[in-house]
């Protein structure tokens, strides 16, 4: 199952779930993406750990939160993300 995170802080989400898919407790899982809308946030370091490919969106290049959405959404179909 391919997951992606969605994150713009600390990550402390993204590593429980990180750490459960590396003790196999999330069986056939791989964090495939994570993706975040802040530029400095602690995650990326956290996402570069465990190898999982990191992606910026900044918000601020859209017209509305709509359109940020369907950003995200195109990107993760294209990943072929199964969870979020």
């Amino acid at each position: 199952m391919n997951i992606a995170v969605l994150a713009s802080g600390n990550g402390t989400n993204f590593e429980a779930i990180a750490r459960s898919v590396e003790e196999g407790k999330l069986k056939n899982a791989n964090i495939k993406i994570l993706i975040g809308d802040r530029k400095d946030a602690f995650v990326y370091k956290r996402a570069k750990r465990y190898g999982v490919k990191t992606l910026f969106i900044n918000s601020k290049s859209f017209k509305n939160r709509v359109l940020f959405d369907k950003e995200a959404v195109k990107i993760l179909r294209k990943e072929k993300i199964e969870l979020v």
